[in-house]
């Protein structure tokens, strides 16, 4: 009687457990989820970071410019600054932007390509800085043109960097929900699958249990009730079970939810990256109109200089000069809505990201109720325990018939825990642990 005793004993911490196993694969979704959110803002800080620099390439050759004019300016500064962020994108690290992840094999080759084109600009740099040591305005002529050349070049490989990291934030979105989806259903298949095989098998043994001691009076009869008592908690377990799926399957309908906005995250950044090529645009229109307005100015110095007719000369570069400010003026304009555009861009991004943290919110309620169920298992476990207990003592107290239930007991319960014995093991460890 007594090993029948710790064979039912060994039921009840199996079933015991079940609650602990969807727990700790509740627990494992949650962590892939907040491991996702750390990916997205990695790549947003990435995407940041690549988009200031186009700004930073624009920002070298104007300093170049300026020296040609006699200004003071740090080119070099700006260079290092570009190539420092160049290994930061590729080797990832901590950034002023948030944590940046390293590199994957498509955004380094776009990374290589920015280099290479960074590189090359900085040889025009020394080539432009040393033909000005020298004064030799021919020279100085014909490097400006490929510096300006150069620099379109460099901008389009940055654009290229924003726009990869863009794709893979996308991708990387896309496999993380799959991979939360897929362990979602496994955990609730899992879960189920062994809760329903334990509850049947131990209403099975119990209730063949019942049938052999029905001859034995009222002592029987209470074993029969406290048999059908427990069938009933059983079922109540197995429908709280199916609670505990439907919980996980709405976890994973938010999760869906976390991973749309942010795609929409994704595509309103790219949506700043065209912006800043309009820019881009704009800001070679006013270089070519500034080059325009120096030779025309030189050559109202010189007409200035000569007299008699000469002078109307003068007066037609002047109004050359006013036509070409006033383009200038226009391309200034353009230039402002596009920024205006580009900050209502980042509003948008700012709002996703707020739509992200609100749906991670709703994540978390999510698995609170989870827990709750989980709760409910526990109450109902030790209902279970109670049910089984009553059910040995009056095993205890049937004398003709304890050796045929016990053998009964033993064959039955055997079956039912073949092969799980380590299950239940790991089962009691986690309850003592988890103290449920």
């Amino acid at each position: 009687m007594l090993k029948s005793s710790k064979k039912l004993g060994r039921i009840r911490w199996y079933i015991a457990a079940i609650p602990l196993i969807c727990l700790a694969g509740m627990t494992v979704q949650v962590f892939l989820m907040s491991l996702q959110s750390s990916q997205l803002m990695s790549s947003a800080a990435a995407t940041n970071l690549s988009g200031r620099q186009r700004m930073l390439n624009q920002r070298h050759t104007r300093e170049l410019l300026e020296i040609a004019e006699g200004d003071k300016a740090n080119p070099e500064a700006t260079y290092e600054l570009m190539m420092e962020s160049l290994s930061l994108l590729r080797f990832g690290g901590e950034h002023e932007f948030g944590e940046i992840h390293p590199a994957d094999e498509s955004v380094a080759e776009a990374l290589d390509l920015s280099q290479t084109a960074f590189e090359h600009k900085k040889k025009l740099a020394d080539e432009f800085l040393s033909a000005l040591q020298i004064a030799d305005k021919e020279r100085v002529q014909n490097l400006r043109a490929m510096l300006i050349a150069q620099t379109q070049d460099a901008h389009q490989a940055a654009h290229a960097v924003v726009m990869a990291i863009g794709d893979d934030a996308s991708y990387l979105a896309q496999q993380q929900f799959y991979r939360m989806m897929l362990g979602a259903i496994l955990i609730t298949i899992g879960c189920f699958a062994v809760s329903m095989y334990c509850s049947r098998k131990a209403v099975t043994v119990l209730a063949k249990a019942s049938e052999s001691i029905g001859s034995t009076g009222d002592v029987a009869q209470n074993v029969s009730t406290s048999a059908e008592s427990l069938r009933s908690a059983v079922e109540q377990f197995e429908a709280s079970i199916q609670e505990i799926a439907r919980n996980a399957t709405g976890a994973a309908s938010v999760a869906r939810n976390a991973v749309d906005a942010a795609r929409s995250t994704t595509e309103t950044i790219s949506r700043l990256g065209r912006s800043s090529t309009e820019i881009g645009e704009m800001i070679r229109v006013i270089n070519s109109i500034a080059e325009q307005t120096n030779l025309l100015a030189l050559n109202a110095t010189i007409e200035a200089a000569r007299a008699g007719e000469a002078g109307k000369g003068f007066a037609v570069v002047a109004n050359e000069v006013k036509e070409l400010a006033a383009q200038t003026g226009t391309a200034t304009e353009d230039i402002v809505r596009r920024i205006e555009a580009i900050q209502g861009d980042t509003m948008e991004a700012t709002d996703a990201i707020e739509l992200v943290s609100d749906i991670i919110s709703q994540i978390n309620e999510s698995q609170n109720a989870i827990a709750g169920a989980v709760e409910e298992q526990t109450a109902m476990t030790a209902e279970i325990s109670n049910n089984v207990a009553d059910l040995a003592d009056g095993n205890n107290m049937i004398a003709n018939t304890v050796l045929s239930l016990t053998e009964l007991l033993r064959s039955e319960v055997k079956g039912a825990i073949s092969g799980q014995s380590s299950s239940g093991k790991r089962g009691s460890q986690m309850q003592a642990k988890y103290q449920l």
